[in-house]
């Protein structure tokens, strides 16, 4: 085979320029001979092609070893045994797949009938005669080349496309084996593929969803407007996620947490939509238990809080607004006497359920330490005791205390004792028109295990009214606390009177609270009592 004169000019330049600018060619040549090499190596002299050699027993040798030999092209020379020659050629024919890309008999002519049929058959590419001819040789080389090259491409895109199949498989497998349902609709809403967890999660085989609307699974909970705001959402190419109620193929209704995506073509259209859908029906019905356990919760925690109360010579009456369905805030009075009466406001640190527990564990003693005890250092004192002792076997870091202030009214003496117990201020008026703001007289309880309780005796002459309140009520008319204080102060100032009920004051301070108030983070207790 002759090159053509506009592939390679004399000095081979546009040969070694091709080669050098798409690879290396490997050339290895097996002689005994050692004319033959020096021929080979003088051709290709003004190449920049490399040539290795080896004799039959090293290549035997390399055999023998399961060593394998890599060249993009394998001269085989005749000196060889022809024995050895058919054996080395049908060892490096069995290493083509991945290393030998042709192999070339150079053969003396004499030699052509006795080698070269049994040689085709083990499968060499071609033969040269010797005496060696240069073009004849670059020309073969020239044509293998290019076969090399499309060999290389071939492997390369069949890699490919064998690693864009695996990947493919890799996907189907990883959608088959998820946890949640997969659904691949049309653009019409109509079933093209869905997963096994699909038929786990709606009770439809694939042979019963497929080729069936989405309209199957549709439940009567919701409106028109909710699916068809659904609809708009994933054809405009946005991806809708929200829960969805629908009915399984027995009839049975769940819940599902779901996620629609659009799939586009080349052209940038929306072929088809796939959803992923996650059951949350047992943590639906989980979440109601929990509601259902918190109105619960809340009636009981509501029922022990204490009713208004009116007599001849006093009133007390009080506001609960919890800002979760569970507070810690909490407030009781109760009757010592015929003329001694507790009153107690507290504010469990923290908000729902744990605080509301440990109020509710207070209010379960405070009443018997009250009627017994009285003496409001003494009270402080138990609930302090009662405190510790509930959280002394707890190893976390967590302080668990409450504030709160205890006032003992006794009608017969005209004195009201109080302890303040790192609570908000108390506003005490007495006789008409003197203000008593009364501050904090000892820590919160629940910190320490000794501690001072220092408690406030007030006698009064004709009148008295108390405000006993948390720090929501402050947080409410102000995020300032200190500007929250005389809001507080001011609206009390106007919203108390010897000739109002304590109901009535409460009520006024509420209307000015909600008045005030854009969105309740605290909890809100307050509690009035007036001596007439």
């Amino acid at each position: 085979m002759v090159l053509k004169n506009n592939l390679v000019g004399k000095d081979h330049s546009i040969i070694n320029q091709h080669w050098s600018s798409t690879g290396t060619m490997n050339l290895l040549l097996i002689t005994d001979n050692e004319a033959v090499r020096v021929e080979i190596e003088q051709v290709l002299n003004e190449t920049e092609l490399v040539l290795d050699c080896l004799a039959s027993d090293e290549v035997k040798q390399l055999f023998a070893m399961d060593k394998e030999l890599s060249a993009t092209c394998v001269f085989i020379d005749d000196s060889l045994a022809k024995s050895d020659l058919l054996s080395i050629c049908s060892t490096l024919i069995e290493q083509s797949t991945e290393h030998i890309l042709s192999i070339l008999l150079l053969i003396d002519e004499e030699n052509q009938q006795n080698v070269l049929e049994e040689a085709f058959e083990i499968g060499i590419f071609d033969f040269i005669k010797k005496p060696i001819e240069k073009w004849d040789l670059l020309g073969r080389l020239n044509a293998m080349w290019h076969l090399h090259r499309e060999s290389m491409n071939r492997r390369k895109n069949e890699a490919a496309m064998n690693d864009l199949l695996e990947q493919f498989r890799l996907n189907i497998s990883a959608l088959k084996a998820a946890a949640n349902a997969i659904t691949i609709t049309d653009r019409n809403g109509r079933i093209a593929w869905v997963n096994p967890y699909f038929t786990k999660l709606t009770g439809y085989a694939e042979h019963e969803a497929v080729g069936k609307n989405m309209r199957i699974l549709k439940s009567s909970v919701h409106t028109k407007e909710f699916y068809q705001q659904l609809w708009d959402t994933i054809t405009s190419g946005k991806v809708w996620r929200g829960q969805i109620t629908n009915r399984r193929k027995d009839g049975i209704i769940y819940h599902e947490e779901m996620s629609i995506t659009p799939v586009y073509n080349k052209l940038g259209i929306i072929t088809h939509f796939i959803s992923i859908k996650e059951d949350i029906t047992e943590r639906k019905e989980m979440e109601q238990q929990r509601l259902d356990d918190l109105q619960v919760a809340k009636r009981v925690q509501q029922s022990a809080l204490s009713l208004p109360f009116e007599d001849e010579e006093i009133d007390f009456s009080a506001i609960y607004l919890p800002s979760s369905e569970l507070a810690g805030d909490m407030y009781s009075w109760f009757k010592i006497d015929e003329t001694k009466y507790g009153v107690i406001v507290l504010d469990v640190m923290g908000h729902g359920v744990p605080s509301s527990l440990v109020s509710m564990s207070v209010r379960s003693v405070v009443g018997g330490f009250i009627t017994k005890t009285i003496d409001p250092v003494k009270v402080i004192k138990e609930l302090n005791d009662h405190m510790l002792e509930l959280f002394r076997h707890d190893d976390s870091y967590i302080n668990h205390y409450f504030t709160a202030i205890y006032m003992v009214v006794d009608l017969k003496k005209k004195l009201v004792e109080v302890v303040n117990a790192g609570h908000p201020s108390a506003l005490l008026f007495f006789d008409d028109d003197e203000l008593i703001e009364l501050k904090h007289t000892a820590v919160p309880v629940g910190l320490f295990d000794q501690y001072e309780i220092k408690k406030e005796q007030i006698h009064y002459k004709t009148n008295f009214q108390g405000l006993l309140y948390t720090d929501g009520v402050v947080d409410a008319l102000a995020d300032d606390y200190d500007e929250g204080m005389q809001l507080l102060k001011k609206h009390y100032d106007g919203c108390k009177g010897n000739s109002m009920r304590s109901d009535e004051t409460i009520a006024c301070l509420e209307r000015t609270l909600k008045e005030r108030m854009n969105v309740q983070t605290d909890d809100i207790c307050m509690l009035h009592v007036r001596i007439k």
